[in-house]
């Protein structure tokens, strides 16, 4: 009986995860080996359902009268929220300074934006 494959599962089930060995046992007693009141039914039929629609009580769904409503003292006003902060990005700079590289020697270009240029937008 032991050389089937569940009791195989169940001897190497808490050597692989001892946490989930301890859950499945508490299951599995919990909810018992099989359930010998087995109880097998027929279902319910449309004319069950119909019968007991027709031979069931009435539900009131008229609207209630709502009660006046009752006057409190009034409540202190809610605090003020806190003031929104903006913070503005920084300009792009009017200029740009490029290092480039040529074997060991270094030289720097200044890209410089002309004033009179004009970014188009994009519709």
């Amino acid at each position: 009986m032991r050389e089937r494959r569940a009791w195989q599962f169940f001897a190497v089930l808490p050597k692989a995860d001892a946490t989930l060995a301890v859950v499945w046992w508490i299951a599995l007693v919990l909810r018992g080996y099989g359930d010998p009141d087995s109880i097998k039914t027929k279902g319910a039929t449309s004319t069950d359902v119909l019968s007991q629609m027709r031979d069931g009580r009435l539900v009131d769904l008229t609207p209630k009268r709502a009660d006046p409503p009752r006057h409190h003292a009034a409540a202190p006003p809610p605090p003020p929220p806190p003031p929104v902060i903006v913070q503005v990005a920084p300009r792009s700079p009017d200029s740009l300074t490029v290092q480039v590289y040529r074997g060991s020697a270094m030289t720097q270009n200044k890209f410089v934006k002309r004033s009179d240029s004009l970014t188009a937008s994009k519709p």
